[in-house]
């Protein structure tokens, strides 16, 4: 059985919200949204299964929909620089296959330490970034 996996790009673009079109497409494995001017992300979201990479940071975001949780395959989170301050529930119970998470330049970022309830569930979790690397 051939397998496709979809990467889409909309970065910088000035978007305000995710094209609901962009949420038929089934196979997509990676999205990138950096530097747009989200303010909220779609419920609709959780229809992309076999998203393995979402990047939503340098956007306008104060939370990730209920249904974020749902995104199960996701291994790379980068949602640096937006103004996100709380996570989803069952967001560390879900999101198991997460390695790499970017969340520094959050509210969120200054609540999170290694011991951190969310960070000790995220059994995968290989890279996490807190703060801005300045070297």
């Amino acid at each position: 059985m051939l397998f496709i996996s979809l990467a889409l790009s909309l970065s910088h673009n000035s978007l305000e919200t995710i094209p609901e079109a962009v949420f038929s497409l089934s196979t997509l494995g990676s999205l990138d949204f950096d530097s747009n001017k989200l303010t909220t992300i779609s419920e609709n979201i959780s229809q992309l299964q076999l998203l393995k990479s979402l990047t939503i940071s340098n956007n306008q975001l104060d939370e990730l929909p209920a249904t974020f949780s749902q995104l199960t395959n996701l291994s790379r989170l980068d949602m640096h620089s937006n103004n996100i301050s709380t996570l989803p529930k069952d967001f560390a119970e879900k999101l198991r296959q997460l390695a790499y998470w970017s969340l520094w330049n959050n509210p969120l970022a200054r609540k999170v330490s290694v011991s951190t309830t969310a960070i000790v569930k995220l059994t995968g979790l290989r890279t996490v970034l807190l703060e801005e690397d300045k070297s």
